[in-house]
């Protein structure tokens, strides 16, 4: 049996979920990428306050990319075990705690260990697009995924620019 063949889905959305819960979704991905894009024109001057070198503020952005590249298959896996949903809310708590941890660091290693683990919950983007999978009907299914691909960049326009704006509050 394939997917979608015995599911119900709305006529009109296309979806065996609310509308809401798919919005929801893109809420989430919105803000996951407003968290990790916010800091990233104030935190070469943060790193500064800790006496860092080029190379490490090179680090700071290298620690995210890497463990959100490393974590993405076990959020998947965890996905499947615990549900979407779960992941999706989770990966929100540990996002929001990563910046609170990069916000509270003492040093660099903190603030190094805080970016890493802010890179573990950004890659819940595989999950949001496995639940659209899940509860999209073949025929609605490229449209939430346009939908999902343009979120993230939606956010990259805001985060910084929020960012380099209430940097002016704490950084000058």
């Amino acid at each position: 049996e394939r997917r979608g063949e015995s599911q119900k889905f709305d006529a009109k959305t296309g979806l065996n979920v609310s509308v809401i819960a798919v919005y929801m979704v893109f809420l989430t991905i919105f803000l996951d990428t407003i968290g990790a894009t916010i800091s990233t024109p104030a935190l070469p001057y943060y790193a500064s306050k800790f006496g860092c070198t080029n190379a490490q503020i090179g680090y700071l952005f290298g620690a995210w990319s890497l463990t959100s590249t490393i974590f993405a298959p076990g959020l998947g896996k965890a996905a499947d075990r615990f549900g979407r949903r779960t992941v999706l809310l989770v990966s929100l708590l540990g996002a929001g705690t990563a910046a609170l941890l990069q916000g509270f660091a003492l040093n660099y290693y903190m603030l190094l260990s805080a970016r890493a683990f802010s890179g573990i919950w950004a890659a819940v983007g595989s999950t949001a697009q496995v639940y659209l999978a899940d509860c999209s009907s073949p025929e609605m299914l490229p449209t939430y995924m346009s939908r999902l691909a343009a979120v993230p960049g939606l956010a990259m326009i805001f985060g910084p620019g929020l960012g380099g704006g209430l940097s002016q509050f704490g950084l000058s």
